[in-house]
């Protein structure tokens, strides 16, 4: 279907008409709801006991275009991504908290979503931590601090 488009600039009082081609294609349903979820925002749940770092978790995420669901209790993140498993895009979560560590929040999450990417941040990265991590289906063993650049990198490959 050809059509016309007119573009003015209203300070100059011109006028111009582009012609333009419009194609539409039928898109399947599963298509179509792939690109609106791309529109969407997409929810990352951040788990650290540390406040602070909650907040600036969330607050990186945020300014990433990612809904961030940040929690500085364990449970109460497991609670919350048990309402709506597939809303989360990924997960990221502190490997040494008092209640569960990272790899029980991690084994949590799996067990409810196995095709969750899940991320295990730590100030001390072992070795046995990155064995324990690929037996369990974590994505990765991040080295904390986290820079802005290596949570948009991580993210933008799952997706």
């Amino acid at each position: 279907m050809n059509g016309r488009a007119t573009l003015s600039a209203s300070d100059l009082g011109e006028r111009a008409h582009v012609p333009t081609t419009f194609s539409f294609a039928r898109r399947s349903e599963e298509s179509l709801l792939a690109v609106l979820s791309r529109s969407q925002p997409k929810k990352v749940l951040f788990v650290d006991d540390e406040s602070m770092l909650v907040t600036l978790g969330g607050a990186m995420l945020d300014a990433l275009g990612y809904e961030p669901a940040a929690f500085a209790s364990a449970e109460e993140a497991i609670a919350a991504f048990k309402e709506n498993p597939g809303a989360y895009t990924a997960a990221f979560t502190d490997l040494t908290m008092p209640v569960m560590s990272g790899f029980e929040v991690a084994r949590e999450l799996l067990t409810i979503r196995s095709n969750l990417p899940v991320f295990v941040m730590s100030g001390n990265v072992e070795r046995d931590d990155e064995l324990k991590a690929l037996t369990l289906g974590v994505r990765e063993v991040v080295l904390k601090p986290i820079s802005m650049e290596q949570l948009r990198t991580m993210l933008e490959r799952v997706g």
